[in-house]
C-alpha cells in the first residue's frame, strides 16, 4: 500500500453534512493526501505498524477501534481530527455502512490527537456505527482513506454548517421567488387590496403516499369582493370570504415540478416523516395555548414563503406590479400564532398592520 502523504496547503475544506455526525469530510485541501513513492515523506501514516484493536456492541451501536501509526516530520506539533473510510465488504452484516466514520475517543467524543513534531505516534481511534446484529470481525483492514481536519477548522464547523444550511434554505426560497413573481405580475384587477400566500396541509393533501403534504399557492382579494367590509372585519381579512382565485405553486394533488422540488428539498434538509402529526402534548403550553407548528414540514415551507414575501416587499416589487403598496398575507385556513408571525415578517414596512390588528382582535371590530 502506498504511503499516504499529508502536505499542509490552504485552509479550505469541502464537506457535506451528515445526520449521523457533525459532517462527513469528502475532500479537502487543508491537509492534502496521497503522494507517490518517490516523494519525501513529511507527515504520513504507517499501515504496517497500525492495527485493528477490536470492537464491541453498545446498545444499538457497535464501536470498533483502530490504532493508527502517524509519522510527523514537521518541526511543529499537529493537532488533528480524523475521518476514515473502510472496505465496505468487510463491514457487511455487522455495522451499517457509512462513507466516512468520525474518529472518537473512549467517551464517544471527537478525538483530537496531537502528533508530536519529529515523532512517530500510534493513536487509537474509535468509530461508531449502527449495529446490524451480525458476527463481529476478528480483524479489519487498514482504512482505504483517511481524511484529516485541523482543530481550528473543526471549531469553525458549526459556523460553516449553519452557512450551508442557510444556503440550502435559500434554494427553496429562490425557487418560490421565481415562481411567484410572474404570477403576481399577471394579476390585472384594479382594486387588489391584499395578496394571499396560502400555505396549507391537511390529511387530504397526498403526494407520493405522503399524507398532509404541504401546498402553496398565490392569490388576491379585491375591494369589489370585500364590498365595503370594515377595516378590521372578518369579511375583509378571513380567507374564507375571499374570491378563492389562488394559482398553485406547489400542488400535492397535481404533483409536478413544485411538489417534487419541495420533496427533494426536505430530503436534503434531513426532514423525515413529512406530514406526520405533531405531538399533542408539546403542541400546547401549560395554559393550553397552541404553540405547535403543524404537521412535519409545514412550518419550514411557511417560513420560506414568508421570507419570499419579505424580499418582494423590500424590493418594492409588489407596489410596482400592482400600482400601490399591498400587504402579503401568509396564512392557512385558521389563524394560529405562526400566521401572524409569518405575515408580520413578510411585511417589514407595516403593510399588513390592519390584518395583524384584525387577527389580534379575533376579527371583532
Amino acid at each position: 500500500m502506498k504511503k499516504l502523504l499529508l502536505i499542509i496547503t490552504s485552509l479550505l475544506l469541502c464537506f457535506s453534512l451528515s445526520s449521523c455526525a457533525i459532517f462527513n469530510l469528502l475532500s479537502f485541501s487543508s491537509l492534502g493526501f496521497i503522494g507517490s513513492e518517490d516523494e519525501d515523506p513529511i507527515f504520513y501514516f504507517v499501515p504496517e505498524e497500525s492495527y485493528f484493536d477490536g470492537c464491541r456492541v453498545d446498545g444499538d451501536s457497535v464501536i470498533f477501534t483502530y490504532a493508527i501509526c502517524f509519522c510527523n516530520e514537521y518541526e511543529f506539533d499537529e493537532k488533528i481530527l480524523i475521518y476514515a473510510a473502510f472496505d465496505k465488504k468487510e463491514l457487511d452484516g455487522w455495522v451499517e455502512y457509512e462513507k466516512m466514520y468520525e474518529g472518537l475517543d473512549e467517551n464517544g467524543e471527537p478525538l483530537f490527537a496531537t502528533v508530536k513534531a519529529g515523532e512517530t505516534s500510534i493513536i487509537k481511534f474509535s468509530f461508531r456505527g449502527k449495529y446490524l446484529g451480525g458476527q463481529l470481525p476478528d480483524t479489519l483492514s487498514f482504512p482505504e482513506e483517511i481524511m484529516i481536519m485541523q482543530e481550528i477548522l473543526w471549531e469553525k464547523s458549526d459556523e460553516m454548517k449553519n452557512d450551508l444550511e442557510s444556503e440550502k434554505t435559500m434554494e427553496l426560497e429562490n425557487y418560490l421567488y421565481n415562481k411567484v413573481k410572474p404570477i403576481i405580475e399577471g394579476f390585472d384587477e384594479d382594486s387588489i387590496y391584499a395578496l394571499s400566500f396560502f400555505v396549507y396541509a391537511n390529511f387530504g393533501n397526498e403526494y407520493k403516499g405522503i399524507n398532509s403534504f404541504p401546498e402553496f399557492s398565490v392569490g388576491y382579494n379585491t375591494e369589489s369582493v370585500a364590498d365595503g367590509a370594515g377595516k378590521f372585519s372578518e369579511e375583509r381579512w378571513n380567507f374564507a370570504f375571499w374570491e378563492q382565485n389562488n394559482v398553485p405553486v406547489i400542488d400535492p394533488a397535481e404533483g409536478g415540478e413544485g411538489a417534487e422540488f419541495l420533496l427533494d428539498w426536505y430530503k436534503e434538509q434531513g426532514i423525515d416523516n413529512v406530514g406526520a402529526d405533531e405531538d399533542e402534548e408539546s403542541a400546547y403550553d401549560e395554559s393550553m395555548n397552541y404553540v405547535g407548528k403543524g404537521p412535519v414540514g409545514y412550518y419550514e415551507l411557511l417560513c420560506a414563503a414568508s421570507n419570499v414575501a419579505k424580499r418582494l416587499q423590500e424590493e418594492g416589487f409588489v407596489e410596482k406590479a400592482l400600482g400601490s403598496p399591498v400587504p402579503i398575507i401568509v396564512h392557512e385556513l385558521e389563524y394560529p400564532w405562526y400566521v401572524a408571525e409569518a405575515t408580520k415578517n413578510a411585511n417589514p414596512n407595516g403593510e399588513a398592520d390592519d390584518f395583524l390588528i384584525a387577527v389580534g382582535k379575533n376579527f371583532e371590530e
